[in-house]
């Protein structure tokens, strides 16, 4: 199985899935060898928390339905620019979550469904992480993706939770893995039209909380 011959891309999704339960925090502590997550993301305008989990797959404002992706990456292009430094990508139906490299420490990002924007600074950067650009989390992807998996595994929408975006060593381009509802299902893919294999067993995420 993949994660078991690529034990470097397991230790990075390790430290991307510690404390890790379906959702990000913008509001709460970021540690680079270890990330505490929990529902409540930082909200900008209210100056409050926006709770995550409100937003379901299936509601039609979901970052995973049609074009509605467009519009929270295309603030976060606003914010930080196409070129910008990002480790990995945490999407959500109701958020698009980065992990951004700026000037050699780490940015906590988040773009809610409503075009809400935050940020938190995170702690200095340990070793040299592999990075992307922003621009190329561009596309429908989330949708694209979401929908071939929908058909190919006969589920429904409303049985895929969330997807981590990250770069695989020694694989050109990047690296989607969409987890389910069920903690022993979740799929890989190199990108929205990349094969799609469909992994059995409890994926890092799970086996680390």
């Amino acid at each position: 199985m993949l994660w078991a011959k690529n034990k470097q891309l397991l230790r990075r999704l390790a430290v991307l899935a510690t404390g890790l339960a379906m959702t990000v925090s913008l509001a709460g502590c970021y540690s680079q060898e270890g990330t505490t997550f929990d529902d409540q993301l930082y909200s900008p305008t209210s100056g409050g928390a926006f709770d995550n989990t409100t937003l379901k797959t299936t509601d039609p404002r979901s970052i995973f339905v049609g074009t509605n992706y467009r519009k929270a990456f295309t603030v976060a292009e606003q914010h930080l620019g196409a070129r910008a430094e990002i480790e990995s990508a945490e999407l959500y139906p109701g958020q698009l979550a980065l992990d951004v490299i700026s000037h050699g420490k780490l940015l906590s990002v988040g773009v809610q469904y409503s075009g809400e924007y935050g940020a938190k600074p995170g702690g200095p950067l340990s070793g040299s992480p592999t990075v992307f650009r922003l621009a190329d989390l561009a596309r429908d992807v989330p949708a694209e993706l979401a929908g071939r998996i929908i058909r190919e595994a006969h589920l429904s929408i409303g049985q895929l939770r969330y997807m981590i975006v990250t770069t695989a060593p020694g694989t050109p381009g990047l690296y989607w893995m969409v987890y389910t509802a069920t903690p022993s299902l979740y799929f890989t893919a190199s990108g929205a039209r990349g094969a799609i294999e469909e992994q059995k067993g409890t994926h890092p995420a799970v086996a680390l909380r």
